[in-house]
């Protein structure tokens, strides 16, 4: 191998390693995954750290978590938990360019927790209990007539609650209703905007 061919290879070789570790710096986005079986009978709990979450009806019998994250995966936690009498996922994560979407059974009573974040919920059936500390929540409720007790709030943002006829602006803007649904719905969000619609009427 003559000198040139070798200078030319030692080159693309530098540069490969210097693209690579440049990469690595930026922190690109990463994919992760999932799933565990699950006792579709019994509630379920989401208790979600920091970062923008999609919750999607998925397979009747399990859980699947789909995420991208940037840095280390292993940073990422994930633990499903059957505790008195209900299923409770625990998602842990950095706590910046996090987002994950959840597939859980269309049927499930649902409670969820963020602390941190925006979430979106959609196609989902049955009890809801919902709350987001800071950041936007945005809620299918499939329809109107599926609900009895309503009750839905923001400390500080706006509530845009067309399927019942509602909306709210400002401070401590606040919703309640009494349908004949068998379903009950309670959303609250501290720091940010609240929008309970129905899917297929818009």
């Amino acid at each position: 191998m003559n000198f040139s061919k070798l200078l030319f290879i030692s080159v693309c070789c530098l540069a490969t390693l210097g693209c690579r570790g440049r990469w690595h710096d930026l922190g690109l986005e990463r994919e992760g995954h999932y799933e565990q079986k699950l006792d579709a009978s019994k509630p379920l709990k989401l208790d979600l750290g920091v970062g923008g979450y999609k919750i999607e009806p998925g397979s009747s019998d399990k859980i699947v978590v789909t995420y991208w994250s940037r840095g280390n995966p292993r940073n990422v936690h994930i633990r499903l938990d059957a505790e008195s009498g209900r299923n409770l996922l625990k998602i842990e994560a950095p706590h910046s360019n996090f987002r994950a979407t959840i597939e859980i059974p269309p049927q499930s009573d649902l409670s969820t927790q963020l602390g941190v974040g925006n979430l979106d919920i959609k196609g989902i059936t049955g009890n809801k209990d919902v709350s987001v500390g800071t950041g936007n929540l945005n809620l299918d409720v499939i329809s109107a007539d599926q609900y009895g007790k309503v009750d839905a709030s923001t400390g500080i943002g706006n509530i845009i609650a067309n399927p019942f006829g509602s909306t709210g602006h400002g401070i401590g803007s606040s919703l309640e209703k009494e349908g004949q649904g068998k379903y009950r719905l309670h959303a609250h969000v501290g720091v940010g905007n609240l929008k309970l619609y129905a899917e297929n009427t818009m």
